[in-house]
């Protein structure tokens, strides 16, 4: 903690993940000294699990984070149990393993419901939707998807209700209706820019850009494409950044430029590897394959 003190950049200027190294570390260290409330109060302060997961550190946020595990050794408040569950939920979800995410994402929403949290209560049904997105049940996948966007209205949950139009948009995207998906997700830009929310904002320009792409307005989608590459670089965002590059290669293979849609493949294959995003991997290696045989 005395080295992280001099050594560690302020949390605003950290871009990478030896920039927390020793933060890192002194949680590792207090697991193993059975001070766990120390170790989730460090990782609480310092934003060690948004940086990690921004900076394709999940295997490391994995196995600080089972080393908090079972919770009844330490008995944290109900809280806490629901914030770990539901962090615990995005890192498997991130790593590929979206059967495990969801029973992690189950649990921290039966507490939030239970407390009466109704913020974190339409967070993680969003991440529930996006479970369900992600293994194919897009019904599903609606259902809670527009729970979270009534909850986050609710709530008054700006930052969930731009999340939810933005999956919803995608599941919409998904099911063929791309009117509907542009008014979701133009939606979800919109707010996302009013409150400065570069993160979200990239989201939703990657996911216009996959809507306009499939319009056959291709350099609308090259522009949104572009924008949400840099964007990802300034923010440090690897997986986004991964994202970004997949999507030019689609655009550059469209073209017939088939150099450079391997170029941006490979970059965002190596990203993906990279950040310990298997399933996105596993996608990229077969369209660069197939990209080698055209």
């Amino acid at each position: 903690m005395q080295r992280a003190a001099t050594g560690c950049p302020p949390r605003e200027q950290r871009r990478h993940i030896s920039d927390v190294h020793d933060l890192i570390e002194a949680t590792w260290q207090y697991c193993q000294a059975e001070q766990w409330q120390e170790a989730y109060a460090l990782m609480e302060q310092e934003n060690i699990v948004e940086g990690l997961m921004v900076w394709g550190g999940n295997a490391i946020l994995l196995e600080l984070y089972q080393l908090l595990l079972p919770l009844d050794k330490w008995h944290p408040e109900r809280a806490q149990e629901a914030e770990i569950y539901y962090y615990l939920g995005r890192i498997y979800y991130d790593l590929g393993d979206q059967q495990q995410a969801l029973s992690y994402y189950e649990q921290a929403l039966h507490i939030a419901r239970e407390v009466g949290n109704r913020k974190d209560e339409g967070i993680t049904l969003n991440s529930l939707g996006e479970c369900y997105r992600a293994l194919g049940n897009k019904q599903q996948a609606l259902s809670y998807l527009e729970q979270a966007l009534r909850t986050a209205r609710e709530a008054g949950n700006h930052k969930g209700e731009r999340v939810a139009l933005g999956d919803l948009g995608g599941v919409y995207y998904e099911w063929g209706d791309r009117q509907q998906a542009l008014s979701y997700l133009e939606q979800a830009l919109h707010m996302s820019r009013e409150a400065g929310d570069r993160m979200d904002e990239e989201a939703a320009l990657n996911n216009l850009g996959l809507v306009y792409y499939d319009l056959g307005d291709q350099q609308q989608a090259l522009s949104y494409y572009e924008q949400a590459l840099h964007m990802s670089r300034e923010a440090g965002d690897r997986s986004g950044e991964g994202v970004s590059f997949a999507h030019l290669a689609a655009v550059y293979r469209g073209w017939g430029n088939k150099q450079q849609a391997l170029s941006y493949l490979e970059q965002a294959l190596h990203i993906y590897r990279e950040v310990g995003s298997r399933k996105a991997e596993g996608g990229q290696y077969g369209i660069l394959v197939g990209s080698t045989l055209i």
